[in-house]
């Protein structure tokens, strides 16, 4: 292997910032950069094996123009609370985050159709038991499949008001959500097939004063709040 240049000081490495020519990040680059605290991915479009693994982030952004995360790049990162992962097709390998025991936070960012997965390609499946708080962007459109399945630890979750359809099992098999805001006055087209399925049985929607009440006919609790409280 090739010793890196920085290999003697990568402890003490608290930014990295990439220029717009440089295209990846090479296997184990940042390995071990316990006090990294905030990088700038400039043109880098692919992020290899345990790049980034055993680093200090506490907050990582994943954004465009990444398009390729490989095995382990921010594994076993245990100061990482929140992930900031851009809505666009990332092609991403097994466990690109595991071992983050401590990330408590999933904001999707961007815009549009958010893409669908199974249970095998959640990008995020590594650590899904442990987010309590998911975050949509105001301009997301839909809730892929799969997206938010199976995640033990989450208590609620905020709809916008851009996102007009939630496909099969996006939002699923959390057996502590008890609390979904719903921000859009009309329905949202849910598929029938396992949304909402083992959540809490006490789940609460929450809709606007105009409201329709209707969840493709879940059995679920409904309330109603004004807009702006």
């Amino acid at each position: 292997s090739i010793k890196r240049p920085w290999q003697n000081v990568v402890q003490y490495i608290t930014k990295v910032e990439f220029g717009e020519n440089i295209k990846s990040v090479g296997n184990y680059a940042f390995y071990g950069a316990t006090n990294l605290k905030d990088i700038v991915w400039g043109g880098i479009t692919t992020i290899h094996n345990n790049a980034f693994e055993n680093s200090g982030i506490e907050e990582l952004t994943i954004q465009s123009p990444i398009v390729t995360i490989e095995t382990m790049a921010f594994a076993n990162c245990l100061k990482l609370q929140t992930i900031n992962y851009q809505n666009n097709n990332i092609e991403t390998s097994s466990d690109i985050f595991i071992g983050n025991i401590n990330v408590k936070t999933l904001k999707i960012t961007g815009s549009g159709t958010m893409k669908s997965y199974t249970k095998e390609t959640q990008p995020w499946k590594d650590v899904i038991q442990y987010f309590t708080n998911i975050i949509l962007s105001s301009e997301i459109t839909t809730i892929g499949s799969y997206a938010f399945y199976n995640m033990n630890s989450l208590k609620s979750i905020i709809i916008p008001q851009s996102v007009t359809n939630i496909y099969k099992y996006g939002i699923s098999n959390c057996p502590s959500l008890n609390r979904v805001v719903y921000l859009n006055s009309y329905s949202p087209e849910i598929e029938k097939i396992g949304v909402f399925e083992k959540c809490l049985h006490s789940l609460v929607i929450y809709g606007p004063s105009t409201f329709d009440g209707k969840f493709n006919d879940k059995e679920v609790q409904l309330a109603t709040y004004q807009l702006g409280n």
